[in-house]
């Protein structure tokens, strides 16, 4: 099964967190439609809603490349080491099993074609997609290596520059916020930091933008990235002392049951 769409339609950090909660296992294909992106096309693999491998190529030569410009591997060894390794067993991890790069030089590498490539991705403003569920993993290109597709949302939607299909989403600046974990565990920016440590009950969106001397716009979109990634919640208005509104109020849920991403919205073929 395939899912299809636009990202005028729904944001890449809906799309990861939806592949992620349902460990998805397959191809994300990013294709920018805005005709000015360097890079317009992406490939994104998933197993298990984990993300293995991203490349804007699919001839299985992304990582070979990384390895050569960034693992100080000379250009005769490359060829030799594809003709060794085991078709079951992805490139990566034979280059660390035959000690050719330790696992340090791995995680580099993992994360120049991952972190890197990613972050070019959110860069993109418009762009179709498409994900094709089981699509064949792509050994060559992957390291061995694996991160949560949520764990690039935060780093991405710092970098996210079309706002347009999460505006309907962000918090009311009559609502106030609450924490929901004592102490952050992923490494916030100051304004994410400042936002944090201002959270007061009773206190709304609106009035915290004045005592944060932040645009209102801007710290609405700072505390979205607090509440879709599990640290904060949005309290409704006027209720702040009972009612929280969770984050499964705003993103993707299984399909045929979610209001926001269904196959009226998003496209679904075989």
């Amino acid at each position: 099964m395939s899912i299809h769409g636009h990202l005028s339609e729904f944001s890449l950090p809906e799309i990861l967190n939806f592949l992620q909660q349902h460990q998805k296992t397959g191809r994300l294909f990013v294709q920018a439609t805005d005709n000015v992106s360097d890079h317009p096309l992406f490939f994104v693999w998933l197993q298990g809603g984990r993300i293995v491998a991203v490349a804007n190529r699919l001839d299985g030569l992304g990582l070979t490349s990384f390895l050569q410009d960034y693992g100080q591997l000379k250009s005769n060894i490359i060829p030799q080491l594809l003709r060794q390794r085991p078709h079951d067993i992805s490139l990566g991890a034979y280059v660390q099993q035959a000690q050719v790069l330790p696992p340090k030089q791995i995680k580099t590498l993992f994360k120049l074609q991952v972190t890197r490539q990613m972050k070019r991705l959110f860069r993109i403003s418009q762009a179709r997609f498409r994900f094709t569920d089981n699509a064949p993993m792509p050994l060559l290109e992957m390291t061995g290596l694996s991160i949560p597709a949520k764990a690039m949302t935060l780093p991405a939607m710092r970098a996210l520059q079309n706002w347009e299909s999460l505006q309907a989403k962000l918090p009311d600046k009559q609502s106030g916020l609450k924490r929901l974990v004592e102490t952050p565990k992923l490494r916030l920016t100051q304004s994410e930091s400042a936002l944090w440590q201002a959270i007061e009950p009773q206190q709304t969106i609106a009035q915290l933008s004045k005592k944060l001397s932040t645009p209102l716009d801007t710290l609405q979109k700072v505390a979205f990235r607090l509440i879709f990634v599990g640290l904060a919640a949005e309290v409704a208005p006027m209720k702040f002392a009972t009612s929280s509104r969770p984050m499964t109020h705003h993103i993707l849920v299984p399909l045929g049951n979610s209001p926001q991403f269904s196959p009226a919205r998003a496209g679904f073929g075989c």
